[in-house]
This record gives structure tokens, sequence and C-alpha cells, in this order.
């Protein structure tokens, strides 16, 4: 999905328009090759690696003109490039990862069902993934960016209710997908990124989310110093299109407003 999927194009389904209500400042942002962005001469190079560096050259852009305390916030897939980016070079006062799990037992959960024998040789082996996912991704996809992932897919909307007017809308922020990072987010590409995260890291799931255990996630996050966790009701995988998507969109606003505020040290009594 592009960057529209946080400005969804139908009254009431905006989070970027909703965080922006609570005083904060959004900017979206896609992916090379990906929504508004051009797509390079060689797609096949857009490696987790890649990805994450062009993202981070393109908000470090956006902080330069705006200030204020950069928050990054990232879904699927998204969160997976956010992760990575913030590990090579950071960049952001906290993150907010959503619809992102790292689990101990990824093998077992369906998404990882579908790997071939290849691809789970390199289960949770960041380098090995990056040197060899283009040619894993050629493989799988037969093009560099295939079609993306329907919105309107049951495996990702989990049973949730959601009125065709909304559907309407998430079909308009369908988008390719990027078939490296794809693959990589498939094979926890971030199993080491994920332990040197320092910041205050939000991960935000819903309770029939694909990612399987995201509890699990804070295991992984051996550096960082303030974790939450927030389970969305009833949610699936797109949970911007939730009946209440917005106990979701102020949890982490209300977590937002205490990312790179001083902790009161109260003296001793």
């Amino acid at each position: 999905m592009s960057r529209r999927y946080f400005d969804l194009a139908l009254p009431g389904y905006s989070m970027a328009e909703h965080l922006a209500g609570r005083g904060f400042v959004v900017g979206t942002i896609d992916h090379p090759a990906v929504g508004d962005s051009p797509v390079p001469a060689d797609p096949w190079g857009l490696t987790p690696a890649v990805v994450a560096d062009a993202d981070a050259r393109a908000v470090r852009e956006l902080h330069a003109r705006l200030g204020g305390v950069p928050i990054g916030v990232g879904h699927s897939m998204g969160a997976m490039l956010t992760v990575t980016a913030q590990a090579r070079d950071p960049l952001y006062a906290g993150l907010a990862l959503l619809g992102y799990a790292h689990i101990e037992h990824y093998e077992r959960t369906e998404l990882a069902g579908v790997l071939t024998s290849e691809e789970r040789t390199l289960l949770g082996k960041p380098d090995r993934i990056e040197a060899a996912v283009a040619e894993l991704a050629k493989a799988r996809f037969g093009r560099p960016l295939p079609k993306g992932t329907t919105t309107r897919s049951a495996f990702l909307l989990g049973g949730m209710p959601v009125p065709d007017e909304a559907l309407d809308a998430l079909d308009g922020c369908i988008a390719p997908l990027l078939a490296c990072c794809g693959l990589a987010s498939m094979l926890k590409c971030t199993s080491d990124a994920i332990g040197v995260l320092d910041v205050p890291v939000f991960i935000g799931f819903g309770q029939r989310d694909i990612t399987g255990d995201a509890r699990s996630t804070a295991s992984a996050l051996l550096r960082c110093p303030d974790i939450t966790l927030f389970e969305l009701p009833g949610a699936g995988h797109n949970h911007n299109v939730a009946p209440n998507r917005s106990l979701l969109w102020d949890r982490v606003a209300s977590w937002a407003e205490r990312v790179g505020v001083p902790e009161v040290t109260r003296p001793a009594r």
C-alpha cells in the first residue's frame, strides 16, 4: 500500500488528520517505486537497506525544514523498514510499529507457512537475506514490483465489519509490492536490528492480526528503555479501517506526546 493508507480519502478514516488534530505535524512518505515516488532504473536493487536509507533521507529533509521531535510510524512492511532505518542510522526519538512483530518461533506462523525450503534457510539471518533476497524474490515473484496484496483481503481484514465506502478508500492506496522488501520482511530480516533500538517503542497490533504473538516483540527489544504494547480489540491487520480505529490512533498520540519529554526525577524523602 502507498502512504495514502495513513490518509484515507473518507471522513473519519484518516490517521494523519486525526493525529494533526491532536497537535502533531504529520508527514507521510512513499517508498521508492511506490505511490508518488519514481521507479528507479533497476527496482531489483530495492532491498531493505536501500529503501530504508532512501526513506531516512526523506525524513531528515522534512525534519530539517519542520523541526520538532521526529517520531517514526510504520505499518506492516513499513514498520520493518522503519526499524531497519533506525538501526542503520538513528534518526527518530521514538518508534510506533503497527502490525509488526518479532517472535522466536516465527516459522510456526501462517505467514511462514508459505516459505520455500530455500527461503527458510535464511530465516533470521539479516546479512544473508540482504545478499540473496533479490534472487529469491525473482524466483518467487518473477518481477520486482508485483501487484500488492488486495486491501480487501479477508486475510488482512480479519473479519472486521468494514463499510463499502471504507473499502473503496482502501482501494485508493493500492500500490505495487516491493518484492525484495516484502520477502525480506517474511524472513525476519530485522532480527538483529530490533535488538539495537534504544528509543521508546510503541507496538500496536490487532486482536486478529497476521503478525503472530506481537507481545513477544518486547523481549527482543534488548536496549529499549520504554516499551508500550497495545492490542486493538477485534481488529485485523489493516487497523485504519477498523470500527474502533480511533482507539489505536489516540493511544499512539498519547504515547507520542511523552516521547522526548525529560522525565522528572523526584528527590528522595
